[in-house]
C-alpha cells in the first residue's frame, strides 16, 4: 500500500483556531480510484449534455475526494468545467461528501 502523510489546515470552520492541524494519511491508491471516479463522471456529463453535474462520495472519503477534486481541476483536463468541493452532501442525514462540476 503506498501512503502519504499529508499536514492538512483546519478546513472547519465550526472548530476553534487554536485545535492542532489533523494529520492526515492518504493511500495512493484509493486516491486514484477517487480520481478515476470523478473524472468518469465528468466524463459522462460532457458525452450526455450535463451542464451541471454532481458526484456524491461516503463522508469516509472526504479527504480523498477533496483532493481528488483538486488535482483534476489542476490537470485542465476539463477547462471548460468548475469543481467545487463540499464536505456535506445534499440532503439531510446522508452522511456524504459531494463535487458538483459545473459547465463555464
Amino acid at each position: 500500500m503506498s501512503e502519504s502523510n499529508i499536514s492538512a489546515v483546519n478546513l472547519d470552520n465550526n472548530l476553534p483556531t487554536e485545535t492542532e492541524p489533523e494529520e492526515i494519511i492518504i493511500d495512493r491508491i484509493e486516491l486514484d480510484r477517487v480520481i478515476a471516479r470523478l473524472t468518469e463522471a465528468i466524463e459522462d456529463g460532457i458525452k450526455t449534455g450535463i451542464k451541471r453535474g454532481l458526484l456524491h462520495l461516503p463522508a469516509s472519503d472526504r479527504h480523498l475526494l477533496l483532493i481528488a477534486s483538486d488535482i483534476v481541476q489542476k490537470s485542465q483536463k476539463f477547462p471548460n468545467y468548475k469543481l467545487t468541493f463540499y464536505h456535506k452532501g445534499m440532503g439531510e442525514g446522508t452522511n456524504t461528501c459531494a463535487v458538483t462540476f459545473t459547465e463555464i
